[in-house]
């Protein structure tokens, strides 16, 4: 579970907030006079707050300091995201912590959420797993509805604590049982259905989860249900209705969706092929960072195929997933640099990437990295480099390593 993950589940949905005293917001100093003046600031706060522009969340920042100052603790859960995510203010770990720690001591459990990500993500503290789940724990202990699916996932993916699918179901449980409409919580109970992990493997009962899900807005649900009626998983294979949940979950901003509904209109499945329509919706999957369609979409233009070549525009498109951790452009990206296509040739930064992709695991990289070590391209020759990658190539199904063993008498290094 990364910093986004965990966070991205308790961010806060700004909702207008109804002042009680509007004479207060206009006279902040007669404001601050009343018995209740921490309160007072903390609803001003909260109405900046909801307005959402850079002005007036700075606004809010400064109410909730003086909430704070008076006493108000739900103030500085606030000045906690505020210096977590940078609303209104400079993003401060430290601060963000010791705000977040000021409401844990208050017995918020929204700061137990965020004060065990910080433990979790090295917030402002140093990371500690076992405190993270402590806090986890607490929080979900006091019915803070994100917390169950953090104590899902952190037992799901065994972080801090050991992994165990049972206990990762029942986690999912309580938080249908205090919520059933958490579309979240409904999309996973499907996945653990369909794999049978912590339950019984059931297809059908999958089915219908995904769907409460994907009917729910959900748009991961929507896509996998797509998949659902694509594959035949607990129901009868319709691609029409396969299509039909891809578009929903593309048009709702889903970039793998959008992937998928352009893999779907190269193939005809589901509905009309068309080849304008796929580099469409390639192309606005890329556009929103979704690293393999970025490398589908610059090797488009490379090959010229489905786009006007455009090799220029095929490196950036593939540069741009390489620098996203995608091993198959990263290789990509190292030929293109040795070749100069696309871009000037630079034999450093290709062998660098070159190494990037066989360090990720991908055969004929390691293959390729032996190789230059070998001859000293974009590197300074070392013969025992060269051994160590071609064995690594060799190890990993690289057929022509074993030639180059030959050719280069690696065993004498």
């Amino acid at each position: 579970m990364d910093f986004r993950a965990i966070f991205s589940i308790g961010v806060c949905i700004l909702v207008p907030v109804v002042l009680a005293d509007m004479a207060a917001q206009a006279s902040e100093e007669k404001a601050g006079q009343t018995e209740d003046s921490d309160h007072v600031f903390y609803r001003m706060g909260k109405g900046m707050q909801a307005q959402g522009d850079a002005k007036s969340l700075a606004k809010a920042v400064s109410y909730f300091k003086r909430a704070a100052k008076d006493g108000e603790t739900k103030a500085h859960n606030e000045l906690g995201k505020a210096y977590l995510y940078g609303w209104g203010v400079k993003k401060s770990p430290n601060d963000a912590y010791e705000n977040f720690k000021k409401g844990v001591q208050a017995n918020l459990a929204e700061s137990q959420y965020y004060f065990s990500g910080c433990y979790l993500t090295g917030v402002g503290v140093k990371k500690d797993l076992g405190r993270a789940l402590y806090w986890m724990d607490q929080s979900a202990r006091q019915g803070y509805e994100p917390a169950y699916l953090a104590m899902f996932e952190h037992y799901y993916r065994g972080v801090g604590v050991k992994q165990d699918y049972d206990v990762a179901y029942a986690w999912l449980h309580k938080a249908l049982e205090r919520n059933g409409e958490n579309h979240r919580a409904q999309f996973f109970v499907s996945h653990l259905l369909r794999e049978g992990q912590g339950v019984e493997k059931d297809l059908e009962l999958a089915f219908t989860w995904m769907g409460k899900s994907a009917d729910g807005g959900y748009t991961p649900a929507q896509r996998e249900y797509s998949k659902y009626y694509t594959h035949g998983l607990g129901v009868e294979k319709n691609p029409q209705l396969a299509r039909m949940w891809m578009v929903r979950a593309a048009e709702a901003g889903d970039s793998k969706a959008m992937e998928e509904l352009a893999k779907m209109y190269l193939s005809g499945h589901g509905g009309e092929q068309s080849e304008a329509e796929a580099t469409l919706w390639m192309g606005k999957a890329a556009a929103k960072g979704n690293a393999n369609a970025q490398y589908l979409y610059g090797n488009w233009f490379l090959q010229g195929k489905y786009l006007e070549k455009d090799e220029k525009q095929g490196y950036r498109y593939v540069h741009a997933s390489a620098l996203r951790g995608n091993v198959d452009a990263q290789y990509l990206v190292a030929l293109l640099l040795n070749e100069g296509k696309g871009t000037l040739k630079d034999p450093i930064q290709g062998f660098s990437w070159m190494k990037k992709a066989a360090v990720l695991g991908k055969p004929r990289a390691m293959y390729n990295v032996g190789l230059y070590y070998a001859e000293g391209v974009g590197v300074e020759k070392n013969m025992s480099q060269a051994k160590e990658w071609i064995k690594k190539a060799d190890e990993a199904g690289v057929e022509k390593a074993a030639k180059a063993w030959e050719k280069y008498s690696l065993w004498e290094h």
